[in-house]
């Protein structure tokens, strides 16, 4: 009977620390799913790349295939493709240009560059004894 009710309080404890685990994983995956948020104009632009190679793809496919393929209609899908994404380019060159001008992270919150902290806080010069100089 003691080995019994050993093995159960065991099994108790093993799947309130894999319950445990698990909440903690799960809390863990909707933070980082929180924190990186893609934007609408990555996805866009995702979506334009995949559109541009599968156009392309298709195109060499059926010309393999001895089909006659549309080669304007392909060239024209794969030009405003990479139209989009040349403009997606400068659009977020001007949004990190601008951060940077004033001074913010990537989510908008304001930041020092470790190169201008302030010289009260620089550190202090140590010598091979260890004490500082003042």
């Amino acid at each position: 009977m003691s080995r019994v009710r050993h093995f159960k309080e065991h099994w108790k404890k093993w799947r309130r620390r894999v319950k445990r685990r698990k909440a903690s994983r799960k809390k863990a995956r909707a933070e980082a799913r929180a924190a990186k948020k893609t934007e609408f104009s990555k996805k866009l632009a995702a979506w334009a790349v995949c559109v541009a190679t599968l156009s392309v793809i298709a195109s060499y496919v059926l010309a393999a295939l001895g089909c006659e393929t549309v080669s304007d209609v392909t060239v024209a899908v794969f030009t405003g493709c990479i139209g989009y994404l040349i403009t997606y380019a400068g659009k977020s060159l001007g949004e990190k240009m601008s951060r940077n001008k004033h001074g913010l992270d990537a989510d908008g919150q304001p930041y020092t560059p470790p190169s201008a902290a302030p010289e009260d806080e620089a550190p202090l010069d140590m010598d091979t004894t260890g004490n500082a100089d003042l």
